[in-house]
C-alpha cells in the first residue's frame, strides 16, 4: 500500500519541481479559464502568436511543445481526440481526423474554422503528441495519410507554432518530428508517400525573414543540418530497440500500466495466466507488432538512404584521411576527434559524428532479408555520399563484406548487395586519390589488408560461391551489368583472380533459372573477357616503378607469381570464354526476345578485338591472336553440322558487327568506302579477321543449294548468305572462284551467279507464300549483284534477262513487284558510261513495259468483275471471287511500284504506258450506252480499283504530262465510280481549275441521259441503279458547292430534275416504272443531304424564294403519287411518298402557307385544264392518271394546309348557330377523337392539355373508361406518356364556357381561307359537273374525280363560308341531296342501272369515302344531311327475297351490291336505332352471300369485294354497339362471322400483300390486305360476343389447325380456336367417333402388348380424346415422336406452330375437364401415350426464357389484347415460356415425371425455378377461384390460403366431421402433396388414411386438380357412408379415373375391384393372383 501511495504522491507532484503541498482534488476541476499552469501555458501561446517581429526567450519557446492532453475548451474537439486515441479501428480513426481537419484546421473551399486561435494552438499541440507517439505507427495507411493532411492543413490556421513545432532549427521544441515525416516520404503505401513528401516539401520550403541576407544562409544552413541531425537521432532511436516486442513495449507498455493499476503484482501474474483462451487476440497483436517493426525499420533505413542521397556530405578534403587508416590499434573514431582540422561546428556535417555505424554494420547480417536490402542500399549510399562513416569503418566492413557474400542467400538481395559491395571497392580509389598517393587508375588500395582493405582471396572465393550458384536465382539482368566494373576493380596483374572470377561467372549460367538471365551472364562473361583483353599491359620497366613506388619490400616470388599471370597460356585461358559465350549463343536452342542485347555485345566486342588485332600490341590480345582468330573463331562460326537457328544468329550476328562499325567509323570521322556490297568502317584497312570464315561459310552455302533436291536454300541460309555478301563484298568472295576458269572477270562470276542460282531460288520461291522473306533476301542479293556489276549496259541486260524468265514461269506479280521495289530502293550510281547511272534507264526496259499494259488490262477486269458480283449480276462463287480479289490486290502493288508513289523518283514506265492504261480504266465513259444497267456494275464502294487510284494519283503529281482532256476522263470516270478513290483523289483533280468546267458540263449531261434511259422490271434492281444515280448527283453537287457555293442554287438543273416536262411524262398512263425511278433518285438524293434548310435552297434555288417554284413542286407531287395497283381505302399508300418528301424539305413547318395555297390552286387548274382536255376530245382514258394523280395531291396539301375540319363533333343546336359544348358525351367519343385533358374536373381554372383518344374501352359498359395520348408530346407508339381516364375529364374546348349560353364565334383566321379553297374546287372542278344530266354523259370516272373533290372541300374546309342559295354550301348540298333522290328514284322504280350505281358510288365518295381522297366520317355533320331516305329505299329494297334472288349474280348487279356496301359503311354514323341496324345486318348477310358466294375465286376483284364487304361490317359493328337498344345475339352476325371464317379458311391467300403495314415502328412488316379488317371484326367479337364466332367456327376446326402453321394466319387462327376451346360441349358427337386414319394405325400399335382390358380402356381414352380435340391436331401431336427425332432444328414457323397448337390443345382439355372430371384422365393418358409432351417441352425449353423471374409478358402473349402483336404474330420465346407454364399447370403428373426421367440435368434447377416462383402461385389462385365459383360441392366448406398454400375441406356426413388438409409444396408438381385427415373425428384411423391415400394419388398421380380430388373425396364418402366398400387397391370406391365402381369380384374372398385397378396390380405384380386372397383369380363382373 505505502508503493501505490508513494507512486500517487509522485504522480501529484510532476510540475511542481518536487513541492509536496498538496493542492485537493479541486484544483483538478478548474475550468481552463482560471490561473493554473495549464491556462497559464495557453495564455503564453496566444502571447506568442500575437507578437511579430520581436525575438523570442527561450522560456516562451519551452511552452512550445506537444501537449499529452488536450486542455482546450471545446467538447467536440474533446471528443474527436477521444476517437483519435482511444479507438483501435482505423475507419473511426481516419473519420475522426477528417473530421478534425474540418472542424478546426478547414480550407477555404470548407469555409472558416470553428475554433478560436488558442484552441486550435492547443488542438494541434495534442495532435503532434499524438502522431509522435500513437499514429507514426499506426499500421493503417489511411491513419497516417489523413494525420499528415491534418498538419499540412494547420499550417495556414497556427504558423507560428507550426514553424516552432516542424521547421527543423537548432531551437525547436521536439526535433524528432521532422525525422518522423521524413522517413514517412519512403512509406511502402503510395497515399502515406504522396502526403508526406508535400508536407516535407513545405517544411523545407519554410524560411525565416529577418531581412538579412547573411542570416538567411546561415538559417537556411542550421535548417538543413538540423534536418539531418532530426533523421539520424530518429533513425538511432528506432534501430536501438533492436526487436519489435521492444519496440512495442515502448509504445504500449504505459497505457497497460495504466490499464492495471491497484493490482498486485501477484495478481497480475494470476490474470496473465487466466488469459491463455485469448490465444486469437495474442496472435493477431503479435502479427501487428511484427508488421509495425519492419515497416517503420525499413522507413527509417529507406529515409536515411533518401537523406544521403539528398543531402552528401560536405568537402573532404580538410579531413585527414590518414590518421584512420595508418594505426590499426587506433580507433578511427578517436583519431579523427583528436585532429584539429577535423571541424566540430555545425558549420560542416559528417555522418560520422551523427551515426553510431554499428547499428548499420548490425543489420548486413540481420536474419530479415528486407532489412538486409534496405541496409545494403544504405552502406551504397554512404559509400557515395557518406564516406566519413565508411572510412572510419573500414577495417570492420572489409571483414564483413566476404561473410556477407557468403550467408546471402536472398535473390531478391543481390542486385543491391553487388552494387554495395562494387562501390565499397570503388571507395577505396576515391581515398587515394584524396591522399594523391596512388594513381587514379590503380586498384590495388581495395586490396591491401595492410590499409584496411579487402582480402582478394577470401573475397574471390566469396564471390566465386556467389557467383557460381546464379546468386541463388536472383535475377542476372539486374546484376550482370555490375561485373565489369566489378572486373576492372580487381588487382590488375593477377590473371589468375581474373580467371577464378570468370570461371566462377560462366559456371553460374548452367544454374540459372531462365534463358534471359543465362543470357545477361554469358553477355556480362562476354564484357569482361573483352575488357581483360584489351586493357593495356604495363611494360616490364614500368612495372618495376611501380612496385617501387607501392612496396620497396616487395619479394622476388611475388614478381614471379605477377609475370606468370601474364603468360600466353592464361590469356588464352581468359579468351576461351570469350570462344565458350559466341559458341552459347549460336547453339543454344532456345533465345528469348529479350536477349537481343547479346548479339550485340558480342558483335560489338568482335569489332573491338578485331580492331585491337590490327592496331595495337600493348593489350593481351596481341598475345593471342594468331591462336583466336585461326582456330578459336572459326571453329565456333563453322556451318558444317549447323542448324537454321544457328545460321540465323550468325547471320544477325555478322549485321551487328557491320552496324557498329559503320557507328564506330562515324564517330571518329572515317569517310567509309565503298567495296561491293560491304561498306568498310575506316579505310586503314581492307580486310578482316572475320573474312576467311565467312568465305568458307559462302562456299558451304552455295554447295548446299546446288546439291539440294529442289535448288534453293532455306530461309535462315538465305539471311546468312545475305549478311556473309553484305559484310565482305563480292570482290573478296569471288576472288580466286575455283569454280571458274583462272582469268575469269568478277563481272563474269557475278552475272553467272545471277542467271544460274539466284534466277533459280527466285523462281522456285515465287509459287510459295510461306517463302516471302526469303524472296526479298533473294531480291537483296540481286540488288548487290546488279550493284557489283561495273556498267550499266550489264546491269540492264542482267535485269532484263531475269525479268523475261520470271514471266516465262508466271512469277506472282507481287513478287514481281517486291523486287521492282527493292531493286530501285538503294541502287548505287556509280556507273561509269553514258547512261548516268539514273534508275529507271536500268531498270525500264520493253519486257516490264509490256508487263505493264498487260497487267492494266488484266487489272480492268478483276474489278469489273468483282464489281458486278457486288451487285448481283453474277452467281455467288466464294472461290472465284477471292481468287479475283488477290489478283486486283497483286495487280495494284505491280502498278504502284511501277509509278513508284511510295518512293522519290521518276516513273518505271513510260508516258505511253500511262495513256493506255488510261484508255483501258476509262472505257466505259468512252461507250455510247446511256443506260444506267450499263454504268452500274463499275461502281466501286470499296475503292479496289487499283488502276484508277494509281492514275489518279500520277494525274495530281506535278510530273504529270497528262492532258486536259485525259484527266477529266480519269475524274469522270473516278466521279462515276465514287467511293474511296473518289474522296481521296478523284475530287481533288476534278475541283482543279484547269479541268473544273469541263468536268461540270461532262457530269452533268451524263446524269440527265440516265435519268431519260430504260429502266428495266425488276424492282430491286431498279433501286439499285437509283441509288447509284443519286449517289453520283450527290457527288457532283458536293463537288460543286465545294469550289462555289453560289452552285447549290442550280443543283437541280445541273442533275436534271428540274425539267417539268420529265416530271409530266412520269404521271402518264403506262410510265410507273419512270416515276418510281424518279421518286427513288429524287429521295436518295435528298436524304444525302443533311439539313431541311439546305434540301430546300437546292430544291427551290435559294432557302427563301422571291417566287417558288409551285409548277415544278406539283408536278413532282402529280408523279410521285403511288398509283400501282392497290386496294381500296389506301389514301395513305397513294400519298405516302409525296408525304416523305414533304417531311425532307422540313414538312409543314418548312414551307409557308402562301406557298402551300399556290401550290393548291396550282392543282386546281392543272386539273381544270384537263378537264377541260378531256371534254374538248372525249378521251378520258388517256388522262385518268393524271386526274387520279391530282385530286390525291390537292387533298394531301389541303390537309397539310387545314388539316381536318373537327370543330362540329361536340358541337350542340342552339337555334340558327350552335354553342359549343364543353363537356363531351362518353357514347360520342370514338378513337382517334382530338380532346382536352383536365385533372381536376371541379376547377374552371385547372389547365388544359390537349390529347389524342387512343382507344375506348368497354369492358365495364356502360361504364366507358379511355386511353389518351398527349397530342405532340410524344411519338405515336410511345406509351410511356399514354394514361387512361374518364369521361368527365374530357373537354371539347381548350380554355372553359364561362357563360353556356354564349355562342361561339365561327369565323377564325384561317375561315376565309377555307372558304377561297371550296369556291375554288367548286368553281372549276365540281360545279354543274355531278348534276345528274352530266352525270349521266360523262365517264363514270370522272364522276367519281369530282365526288372526290366534293369530299375534300367538305373535310378539309368544312363549309364555313355563307348558308343560302348561291353559295359553297347550298351548292354541294344542292348536288349531295340530288344525287340521293335519283339513287331513292331509281330503287322506287326498280330501275338499278348503272346510272343508278354511279350516282349512289359518288354520294359515297362525296360524303367522306374517299376514293382518291382521305376518307372522313365528319361530312354528314358538317353538311347537316341526313341519309335517311336511301338508307330506308335500300332495307326495303333487300328485304325482298325474290329480287335479291333475280338480282344475286350478274355484273351489273354485283357493282351495285358492291357500291351499297360502300354506301353502308359511310352513312352508318348517322344511324341511331337499334331496329335499323339489325335489318342492315341482315342486309350485309345477304349481300355478303351474294359477293362472297359469286366472287369466291381469288381474282383482285373477290379480293376487293371482301375488304369492302369486312370494311362495311366493321364500320357497322363499331356504330351499332354503342346504341343502346341493339344486341349482337342475332343469326346474321353468325352468318356474317361464318362467311368470314371461311373465306379466312379457305379463300385467302397467305402471300397476298399489297404493301399494306401493320405495326407503329420503322420497320413495321407488310402484311396481307384482309388482315387488318378480319382482326378488327374478329376483336370486336371477342369482346362482345364470343358466339358468333362460334356458331360458324366449329366447322372449321380442322382447317383452323393447319393454318398455325401459316404465318400471317396463325395469329387468328388461334384466336378462333381459343373461342371453340371455351365452347361448351364436344367438337365431335354421337355413339361411335370416326377416328383419324392416322390415329387408328397408331392405335393399333399401342394395343399390341396390352391386356384386353387395357386394350379396351385405351380405346376409351381415344374416343374421348377424339370428341374433344381437333383430329387434325390428334395427328399432329401423334406424328412429333418420328418427326421431331428426325427434324432437330425446324422452322420457325414450324415452331411456332407447334407451340400453338399445343396450347390450343392444352385449352381442349381444360374445357373438357370442365364438363366433366373424366374428361381429364382420359386425354392425358392419350397424351401421354403419344410421347408429345417430352417432345414439345424440348422444343419449348430451347427458346423459353424461364430464369428470368420479372418479366411476366409471356403470360398474356396470345391475348388479343397484347401490345406485343401489333404485327399479329407471335415472338417465339414468349411463347414458348407460357407452353412450359401451361404444360406444368395442366398436366401436372406427366410434367413430374418427365422432370424426373427426361429432363436434362442441366435444366432440372432451372425448371424448378419456374415452377416453384412462377406456375405455382397462379395455379393456386386459379384452382382456388375455381373452387369459390364450382357449384358441385353441396354442403362441403372449403378455404384456401395462397400464403400458407393449404386448402382445407370440412364435410358432415351422418354427424360426423370429416375434415381434410391439403398442403401443396411450393414446387409442385414437382413435389408431392400432402393431406391431412387427422382432425377427423369419428372415424377409424384406417379410412380416412385410405382418403387421404385417395386425395394424394388423385393430384400426384392422376393429373387431377384439387376441385376434382374434393369433389371425388366427397362422392366417395358418400358412397362409403351408403355401405360400399373401396377398392383395395386404390382404397376408393369411385375410380379415380372412370368414376366406375367396383365391378369385377374374387370368387374366393368376395372383395370387389376396379377393373383398371386389378390388371394394374396384374401387370407390376407379374403375376394374376388375388390381391388379398392371393390364389388364381378367378373373378367375374357384377
Amino acid at each position: 500500500m505505502g508503493g501505490g501511495k508513494r507512486e500517487r504522491k509522485s504522480r501529484l507532484d510532476k510540475g511542481q519541481g518536487g513541492a509536496a503541498e498538496f493542492t485537493g482534488f479541486a484544483a483538478f476541476a478548474t475550468p481552463p479559464s482560471t490561473t493554473t499552469a495549464a491556462a497559464a501555458a495557453s495564455a503564453s501561446l496566444d502571447s506568442t502568436q500575437n507578437t511579430v517581429g520581436k525575438p523570442k526567450k527561450e522560456s516562451q519557446q519551452q511552452q512550445l511543445r506537444p501537449s499529452p492532453l488536450y486542455i482546450g475548451s471545446d467538447s467536440n474537439v474533446t471528443l474527436i481526440f477521444r476517437k483519435i486515441g482511444q479507438k483501435r479501428d482505423a475507419i473511426t480513426k481516419t473519420r475522426a481526423l477528417s473530421e478534425l481537419s474540418t472542424y478546426a484546421f478547414p480550407s477555404s473551399s470548407e469555409g472558416t474554422a470553428s475554433l478560436s486561435r488558442q484552441e486550435q494552438i492547443q488542438a494541434f499541440l495534442h495532435l503532434i503528441f499524438l502522431y509522435t507517439t500513437k499514429l507514426y505507427y499506426d499500421n493503417n495507411p489511411s491513419v497516417r495519410a489523413e494525420v499528415l493532411n491534418v498538419l499540412y492543413a494547420a499550417k495556414d490556421h497556427v504558423p507560428k507554432a507550426w514553424k516552432a513545432l516542424l521547421l527543423p532549427t537548432s531551437t525547436a521544441s521536439s526535433s524528432d518530428i521532422c525525422g518522423m515525416i521524413w522517413c514517412a516520404t519512403v512509406d511502402p503505401m503510395t497515399d502515406v508517400r504522396r502526403c508526406a513528401t508535400r508536407l516535407m516539401e513545405t517544411i523545407l520550403a519554410e524560411t525565416t525573414t529577418s531581412g538579412e541576407e547573411e542570416k538567411e544562409k546561415e538559417k537556411e544552413k542550421e535548417k538543413r543540418l538540423t534536418l539531418r541531425k532530426s533523421v539520424c537521432d530518429h533513425f538511432t532511436t528506432i534501430l536501438g530497440y533492436g526487436r519489435a516486442t521492444t519496440l512495442h513495449d515502448a509504445l504500449f507498455s504505459a497505457k497497460r500500466r495504466g490499464g492495471i493499476d491497484g493490482q498486485s503484482k501477484k495478481d497480475k501474474k494470476s490474470k496473465q495466466q487466466s488469459q491463455a483462451g485469448d490465444t486469437m487476440t495474442s496472435e493477431s497483436e503479435k502479427e501487428d507488432m511484427e508488421e509495425r517493426y519492419e515497416r517503420v525499420v525499413l522507413c527509417v533505413l529507406d529515409g536515411l538512404t533518401r537523406l544521403v542521397n539528398v543531402y552528401p556530405e560536405d568537402d573532404f578534403k580538410n579531413y585527414d584521411l590518414l590518421s584512420a587508416t595508418t594505426n590499426e590499434n587506433d580507433k578511427v573514431e578517436d583519431d579523427m576527434d583528436k585532429k584539429p582540422t577535423a571541424k566540430k561546428d555545425m558549420t560542416e556535417f559528417y555522418y560520422k559524428d551523427a551515426l553510431d555505424g554499428n547499428f548499420v554494420w548490425k543489420h548486413l547480417s540481420t536474419s530479415r532479408g528486407s532489412f538486409r536490402r534496405a541496409t545494403y542500399r544504405l552502406v551504397a549510399s554512404l559509400c557515395r555520399h557518406g564516406k566519413s562513416l565508411i572510412y572510419s569503418n573500414m577495417k570492420k566492413l572489409s571483414a564483413l563484406v566476404p561473410s556477407v557474400l557468403t550467408s546471402e542467400k536472398d535473390p531478391s538481395n543481390f542486385p543491391s548487395l553487388i552494387e554495395m559491395v562494387l562501390l565499397y571497392i570503388a571507395s577505396f580509389r576515391y581515398k587515394q586519390q584524396t591522399l594523391n598517393s596512388l594513381p587514379p587508375s590503380n586498384n590495388n588500395a581495395a586490396w591491401d589488408t595492410t590499409q584496411c582493405g579487402i582480402d582478394a582471396n577470401v573475397f574471390m572465393k566469396a564471390m566465386c560461391k556467389v557467383l557460381k550458384r546464379g546468386c541463388y536465382g536472383s535475377s542476372a539482368v539486374q546484376w550482370g551489368p555490375s561485373m565489369l566494373p566489378l572486373v576492372a576493380l580487381l588487382p590488375q596483374e593477377d590473371r589468375k583472380l581474373h580467371n577464378q572470377f570468370l570461371s566462377g561467372l560462366w559456371e553460374g549460367h548452367k544454374v540459372t533459372i531462365g534463358v534471359a538471365d543465362t543470357s545477361a551472364i554469358i553477355a556480362a562473361v562476354a564484357e569482361c573477357v573483352s575488357f581483360l583483353l584489351l586493357r593495356r599491359l604495363s611494360r616490364p620497366e614500368e612495372k618495376s616503378d611501380r612496385r617501387n613506388k607501392d612496396d620497396e619490400a616487395s619479394t622476388v616470388e611475388k614478381t614471379e607469381k605477377d609475370d606468370e599471370g601474364d603468360t600466353e597460356k592464361g590469356i588464352k585461358e581468359t579468351a576461351q570464354y570469350f570462344i565458350d559465350a559466341l559458341s552459347y549463343y549460336l547453339v543454344t536452342p532456345k533465345l528469348p526476345k529479350a536477349s537481343s542485347e547479346l548479339p550485340q555485345c558480342l558483335a560489338r566486342d568482335l569489332y573491338k578485338l578485331d580492331s585491337a588485332s590490327y592496331e595495337r600490341d600493348d593489350c593481351a590480345m596481341a598475345d593471342v591472336k594468331g591462336w583466336f582468330w585461326e582456330e578459336g573463331i572459326p571453329s565456333v562460326m563453322a556451318i558444317d553440322n549447323s542448324n537454321g537457328e544457328m545460321l540465323r544468329r550468325l547471320g544477325l550476328l555478322l549485321q551487328n558487327v557491320m552496324e557498329y562499325a559503320i557507328q564506330e567509323a562515324s564517330r571518329k570521322g572515317y569517310q567509309p568506302v565503298a567495296t561491293g556490297a560491304r561498306i568498310m568502317p575506316s579505310n586503314k584497312c581492307t580486310m578482316n579477321h572475320l573474312f576467311p570464315s565467312c568465305k568458307n561459310n559462302f562456299c558451304q552455302l552455295l554447295e548446299r543449294s546446288r546439291s539440294s533436291e529442289r535448288g534453293i536454300m532455306q530461309k535462315n541460309e538465305t539471311e546468312l548468305l545475305l549478311s556473309i555478301i553484305s559484310y565482305c563484298g563480292f570482290e573478296y568472295l569471288f576472288a580466286n572462284d575455283q569454280s571458274h576458269e583462272e582469268g575469269t572477270d568478277i563481272s563474269s562470276i557475278v552475272e553467272n551467279f545471277c542467271l544460274n542460282d539466284l534466277l533459280r531460288w527466285i523462281i522456285s520461291r515465287d509459287s510459295s507464300p510461306s517463302h516471302s522473306n526469303a524472296l526479298k533476301i533473294d531480291y537483296k542479293i540481286f540488288q548487290y549483284c546488279l550493284d557489283a556489276l561495273p556498267t550499266i549496259i550489264q546491269k540492264k541486260v542482267v535485269w532484263e534477262s531475269i525479268l523475261k524468265e520470271m514471266i516465262k514461269a508466271q512469277c506472282n506479280l507481287k513478287n514481281v513487284a517486291l523486287g521492282l521495289s527493292i531493286l530501285t530502293s538503294g541502287m548505287s550510281e556509280n556507273a561509269s558510261d553514258g547512261f548516268g547511272g539514273k534508275i529507271e534507264n536500268i531498270v525500264q526496259c520493253q519486257t516490264l513495259e509490256n508487263l505493264a499494259v498487260e497487267v492494266g488490262n488484266s487489272a480492268v477486269e478483276h474489278f469489273r468483275y468483282l464489281s458486278e458480283t457486288h451487285h448481283g449480276q453474277l452467281s455467288d462463287d466464294s472461290d472465284v471471287d477471292e481468287e479475283q480479289a488477290a489478283c486486283l490486290l497483286n495487280e495494284s502493288i505491280f502498278v504502284e511500284t511501277c509509278l513508284r508513289f511510295e518512293q522519290s523518283g521518276p516513273m518505271l514506265i513510260s508516258t505511253e504506258v500511262v495513256r493506255k492504261w488510261i484508255e483501258t480504266t476509262c472505257k466505259a465513259n468512252q461507250s455510247d450506252s446511256v443506260l444506267l444497267f450499263d454504268k452500274l456494275p463499275d461502281e466501286d464502294g470499296s475503292g479496289t480499283n487499283a488502276l484508277l487510284k494509281a492514275l489518279l494519283s500520277y494525274a495530281l503529281s506535278p510530273s504529270s504530262a497528262l492532258s486536259i482532256v485525259e484527266k477529266v476522263q480519269l475524274s469522270l470516270e473516278s466521279w462515276r465510280q465514287g467511293g474511296p478513290i473518289w474522296n481521296t483523289k478523284g475530287a481533288e483533280l476534278a475541283s482543279s481549275p484547269q479541268i473544273f468546267d469541263e468536268f461540270r458540263l461532262c457530269s452533268s449531261s451524263s446524269l440527265k441521259k440516265e435519268l431519260i434511259s430504260e429502266q428495266g422490271k425488276d424492282d430491286a434492281l431498279i433501286d439499285l441503279i437509283c441509288h447509284s444515280w443519286s449517289e453520283r448527283a450527290w457527288r457532283l453537287h458536293q463537288l460543286c458547292t465545294t469550289v462555289n457555293e453560289s452552285f447549290s442554287q442550280s443543283t437541280m438543273a445541273l442533275i436534271g430534275l428540274d425539267d417539268v416536262e420529265l416530271w409530266k411524262s412520269c404521271a402518264e398512263e403506262g410510265n410507273a416504272k419512270r416515276a418510281e425511278c424518279f421518286y427513288l433518285c429524287l429521295m436518295h438524293f435528298l436524304h444525302n443531304i443533311e439539313g431541311t434548310d439546305i434540301r430546300r435552297k437546292i430544291f427551290w434555288g435559294q432557302i427563301e424564294p422571291e417566287f417558288p417554284p409551285t409548277k415544278l413542286m406539283v408536278h413532282v407531287l402529280v408523279a410521285l403519287i403511288d398509283t400501282s395497283k392497290i386496294l381500296l381505302r389506301s389514301m395513305e399508300r397513294r400519298v405516302s411518298r409525296i408525304r416523305q418528301f414533304w417531311e425532307l424539305l422540313g414538312g409543314k413547318d418548312g414551307s409557308s402557307p402562301e406557298f402551300i395555297e399556290a401550290c393548291c390552286r396550282e392543282v386546281v387548274h392543272h386539273l381544270s385544264s384537263i378537264v377541260q382536255v378531256i371534254y374538248d376530245e372525249n378521251k378520258s382514258e388517256e388522262h385518268f392518271s393524271h386526274l387520279t394523280r391530282g385530286i390525291s395531291v390537292l387533298d394531301f396539301l389541303a390537309g397539310i394546309l387545314f388539316g381536318k375540319f373537327e370543330r362540329t363533333r361536340h358541337e350542340v343546336d342552339s337555334g340558327e348557330e350552335k354553342a359549343l359544348a364543353d363537356d363531351v358525351n362518353a357514347s360520342n367519343i370514338v378513337e382517334g377523337d382530338i380532346l382536352w385533358y383536365v385533372k381536376d374536373a371541379t376547377s374552371k381554372d385547372e389547365k388544359r392539355m390537349k390529347v389524342k383518344v387512343v382507344k375506348v374501352h368497354r369492358d365495364d359498359f356502360p361504364n366507358l373508361y379511355f386511353t389518351i395520348r398527349e397530342e405532340g408530346g410524344a411519338i405515336a407508339g410511345d406509351t410511356a406518356s399514354e394514361r387512361q381516364t374518364v369521361a368527365n375529364r374530357l373537354k371539347a374546348q381548350q380554355f372553359p364556357v364561362q357563360n353556356e349560353t354564349k355562342t361561339a364565334v365561327r369565323v377564325k383566321e384561317t375561315d376565309r381561307k377555307r372558304q377561297n379553297f371550296e369556291e375554288l374546287i367548286l368553281k372549276h372542278l365540281v360545279k354543274s359537273r355531278l348534276a345528274i344530266p352530266s352525270l349521266q354523259g360523262q365517264p363514270h370516272s370522272l364522276s367519281q374525280i369530282f365526288a372526290d373533290c366534293i369530299n375534300t372541300a367538305i373535310s378539309r374546309c368544312g363549309l364555313t363560308g355563307k348558308a343560302g342559295l348561291g353559295s359553297v354550301h347550298y351548292d354541294v348540298f344542292h348536288i349531295i341531296t340530288s344525287l340521293e333522290k335519283f339513287v331513292c328514284d331509281s330503287i322506287a322504280r326498280g330501275d338499278i342501272s348503272d346510272g343508278t350505281t354511279v350516282a349512289l358510288s359518288c354520294l359515297a365518295s362525296a360524303m367522306g369515302y374517299g376514293f382518291f381522297t382521305e376518307s372522313s366520317t365528319m361530312n354528314f355533320d358538317i353538311l347537316r344531311f341526313k341519309p335517311d331516305s336511301s338508307i330506308s329505299m335500300i332495307l326495303s329494297l333487300y328485304e325482298d327475297v325474290k329480287w335479291l334472288h333475280e338480282n344475286s349474280s350478274g355484273k351489273k348487279e354485283l357493282s351495285f351490291h358492291r357500291t351499297v356496301l360502300i354506301w353502308i359503311s359511310v352513312a352508318v354514323t348517322t344511324i341511331q336505332e337499334g331496329d335499323i341496324f339489325r335489318k342492315l345486318m341482315n342486309v350485309l348477310n345477304s349481300i355478303g352471300s351474294c359477293l362472297l358466294n359469286v366472287s369466291c375465286g381469288k381474282s383482285e376483284q373477290s379480293l376487293q369485294d371482301t375488304l369492302i364487304f369486312m370494311e362495311t361490317v366493321g364500320a357497322t359493328q363499331r356504330v351499332a354497339h354503342q346504341c343502346i337498344d341493339y344486341t349482337s345475339d342475332n343469326g346474321a352476325e353468325k352468318d356474317i362471322m361464318s362467311t368470314l371464317t371461311m373465306c379466312f379458311t379457305s379463300i385467302w391467300q397467305n402471300n397476298e400483300d399489297t404493301g399494306v403495314f401493320i405495326g407503329n415502328t420503322d420497320a413495321a412488316i407488310a402484311k396481307p390486305v384482309w388482315l387488318h379488317p378480319f382482326v378488327s371484326i374478329l376483336k370486336h367479337y371477342l369482346q362482345e360476343n364470343e358466339e358468333n364466332i362460334l356458331f360458324g367456327s366449329k366447322f372449321f376446326s380442322e382447317d383452323l389447325v393447319a393454318l398455325l402453321f401459316t404465318k400471317n394466319k396463325r395469329w387468328c387462327a388461334f384466336q378462333i380456336l381459343s373461342v371453340i376451346s371455351r365452347g361448351k360441349g364436344r367438337l365431335y358427337s354421337g355413339d361411335t367417333i370416326v377416328l383419324p386414319k392416322e390415329t387408328i394405325l397408331r392405335l393399333e400399335s399401342w394395343k399390341e402388348y396390352l391386356e384386353e382390358e387395357e386394350a379396351e380402356e385405351l380405346c376409351e381414352d381415344v374416343q374421348v380424346a377424339a370428341s374433344w380435340l381437333p383430329h387434325h391436331l390428334m395427328a399432329e401431336i401423334e406424328s412429333w415422336e418420328e418427326d421431331m427425332e428426325l427434324h432437330e432444328d425446324v422452322l420457325e414457323s414450324t415452331v411456332i406452330g407447334r407451340l400453338l397448337l399445343w396450347i390450343a390443345c392444352l385449352d381442349f382439355l381444360d374445357s373438357a375437364a370442365v364438363s366433366d372430371m373424366r374428361n381429364r384422365g382420359s386425354i392425358s393418358s392419350y397424351i401421354e401415350r403419344t410421347g408429345a409432351l417430352q417432345k414439345i417441352l424440348s422444343l419449348a425449353l430451347r427458346y423459353a426464357v424461364i430464369n428470368n423471374h420479372k418479366d411476366e409478358n409471356w403470360k398474356s402473349c396470345t391475348s388479343m389484347c397484347n401490345d406485343d402483336n401489333d404485327g399479329y404474330d407471335f415472338k417465339v420465346p414468349k411463347i414458348a415460356t407460357l407452353v412450359v407454364f401451361r404444360t406444368v399447370e395442366v398436366l401436372p403428373t406427366l410434367v413430374k415425371k418427365w422432370w424426373s426421367d427426361d429432363c436434362p440435368r442441366s435444366l432440372q434447377s432451372q425448371v424448378s425455378e419456374f415452377v416453384q416462383y412462377r406456375v405455382a402461385p397462379d395455379t393456386l389462385k386459379r384452382e382456388l377461384a375455381r373452387i369459390n365459383s364450382a357449384s358441385g360441392i353441396g354442403d362441403m366448406e372449403v378455404s384456401g390460403s395462397c400464403v400458407s398454400r393449404e386448402v382445407t375441406a370440412t364435410y358432415v356426413q351422418d354427424e360426423c366431421k370429416l375434415s381434410v388438409m391439403i398442403k401443396i409444396p411450393p414446387s409442385f408438381p414437382l413435389r408431392n402433396v400432402e393431406v391431412d385427415c387427422q382432425k377427423t373425428l369419428g372415424i377409424a384411423e384406417k379410412r380416412w388414411r385410405h382418403w387421404a391415400l385417395q386425395i394424394m394419388r388423385m393430384l400426384n398421380s392422376q393429373d387431377g386438380s384439387v376441385l376434382d380430388a374434393l369433389l371425388l373425396w366427397k362422392q366417395n364418402v358418400d358412397k362409403e357412408f351408403e355401405g360400399v366398400e373401396p377398392c383395395p387397391v386404390c382404397y376408393s370406391v369411385l375410380c379415380v379415373k372412370t368414376h366406375a365402381m367396383p365391378n369385377l369380384e374374387c370368387k374366393t374372398c368376395h372383395n370387389r375391384f376396379h377393373t383398371s385397378c386389378l390388371y394394374k396390380w396384374f401387370q407390376s405384380s407379374g403375376k394374376s393372383q388375388c390381391v388379398l386372397c392371393q390364389q388364381p383369380w378367378s373373378g367375374a363382373k357384377i
